[in-house]
């Protein structure tokens, strides 16, 4: 099964760490037409039909990106490690229920 780690920019280790986020409990899975995303304590799964598509975005400034957000302007969830570019997972409706943490 396919696993992809965040890159964490060194600027922000330690504030990511402290809320829990750590290089490895950081990273994507895609296996058995789901995509599962742990982030520190966050979690995320949904199967990929509920994925509309994706978008490589940034560079961000360090308060819109580092830690989780949710973007109402286009129904995206990131989990920020790094102010210079990242994947923004685009859902056709609302945030599946299994990141409610995040959301």
């Amino acid at each position: 099964m396919p696993r992809f780690d965040f890159a964490f920019e060194s600027t922000w280790l330690t504030p990511l760490r402290l809320m829990g986020v750590t290089p490895e409990r950081a990273f994507v899975v895609v296996h058995a037409g789901d995509l599962w995303v742990r982030f520190g304590p966050w979690r995320l799964r949904t199967p990929l039909s509920n994925i509309s598509g994706t978008l490589i975005t940034g560079p961000y400034t360090p308060w819109k990106v580092i830690g989780p957000h949710l973007s109402l302007a286009d129904r995206g969830v990131t989990f920020g490690t790094s102010t210079r570019k990242g994947v923004c997972v685009l859902f056709p409706g609302r945030c599946p229920p299994s990141c409610r943490g995040v959301c």
